[in-house]
């Protein structure tokens, strides 16, 4: 896939910007895929080129810079390593993943896991066995640990297998980690019982902070609405200097055009989401202030949790689970 690419680099504004050699390379289905699989990193066509795509990278560090600054306890590598394969796994199901470390992001919030996809005419991305061999190396390069040397033997001898998938290094892994587990007392082999815990990725580093005043990434704006409410009538076309949501699974925008704009589930509310992590009365804008109105799940602007926040055009708001990005209004 690289030999398709003229250009990649990270701007100081916080996007990576990827430039295509050919326009006829641009593959608009898995341009669409990747805004319906919200593991994907968030990606922006500029609207007067099908060359040109900005990834917003804001409120994430590179699995290359986590691995280069934390050190694995015992018994937290190989978790990690199923953690990070088996989501890349379903991503590269349908989509071409990039697998470089600096390509794999981590949220500052959460540890949660987002990979680029570039959306690219290719075939056989699913054997991408050379591109493979070197991810598993540059991790074997980057990764520090104190035990599970048992991991890291088994990456090594993935390297020397003619035939090596994706899926099949995952499974390697869930057999290591079975092998590896304590047998099941008596009560659980009687009632069943099976202890599972979600993982939690440890030692995440603080958010950083980007003094951009604005950001120059054109987004695409044609055919898109957001309903207030499932059965509400058809609203307005955006006004060209109104502030605005942008709902950043749907490319759907919403006018805020209130004193005090509120958003939650409760169908008060001007912005109701529909979502059991967001609050009845999660948040509301006053004057381009976003405040957290107590909130179960909390209000994020760029990563970073808050409770009142001045907002700056292109920042990244997520109520609980649910990200938009804000437009704020132009001035003459």
């Amino acid at each position: 896939m690289d030999a398709m690419l003229k250009h990649m680099e990270v701007r100081d504004d916080g996007f990576l910007e990827v430039i295509l050699k050919r326009a006829k390379d641009f593959d608009e289905y898995i341009f669409q895929q990747i805004h319906k699989d919200e593991r994907c990193l968030l990606c922006v066509r500029d609207p007067r080129s099908k060359t040109r795509l900005y990834y917003d990278t804001k409120g994430y560090l590179t699995l290359k810079e986590y691995l280069q600054a934390h050190l694995f306890a015992e018994n937290e590598l190989l978790p990690f390593l199923l953690y990070v394969l088996e989501d890349m796994v379903q991503v590269n199901a349908g989509k071409p993943v990039s697998m470089r470390l600096e390509h794999v992001f981590l949220s500052y919030d959460g540890g949660l896991l987002r990979f680029l996809v570039v959306p690219l005419l290719v075939d056989n991305w699913l054997f991408q066995k050379e591109e493979l061999k070197q991810f598993i190396r540059d991790f074997l390069d980057c990764v520090r640990v104190t035990q599970d040397f048992a991991a890291l033997g088994f990456l090594g001898c993935c390297l020397r297998k003619a035939d090596l998938t994706l899926p099949l290094v995952l499974q390697g892994l869930h057999d290591l980690q079975n092998a590896q587990a304590k047998p099941p007392g008596l009560l659980e082999k009687l009632f069943h019982i099976t202890r599972e815990e979600p993982f939690q990725v440890r030692d995440l580093p603080a958010l950083k902070t980007l003094n951009v005043s604005s950001l120059a990434v054109a987004e695409e704006s044609g055919g898109y609405a957001l309903q207030k409410e499932l059965d509400s009538s058809t609203q307005e076309l955006l006004a060209p200097d109104c502030s605005c949501l942008v709902d950043l699974k749907s490319w759907s925008s919403i006018r805020v055009d209130k004193a005090q704009f509120t958003i939650g589930r409760a169908k008060d509310n001007d912005l109701v989401l529909h979502g059991k992590t967001v609050s009845q009365h999660h948040a509301c804008i006053e004057q381009g202030v976003l405040k957290d109105c107590g909130s179960a799940n909390g209000t994020f602007v760029n990563g970073e949790r808050v409770t009142s926040c001045e907002l700056k055009d292109q920042d990244v708001i997520r109520f609980a689970n649910l990200q938009f990005r804000w437009q704020k209004e132009e001035t003459a």
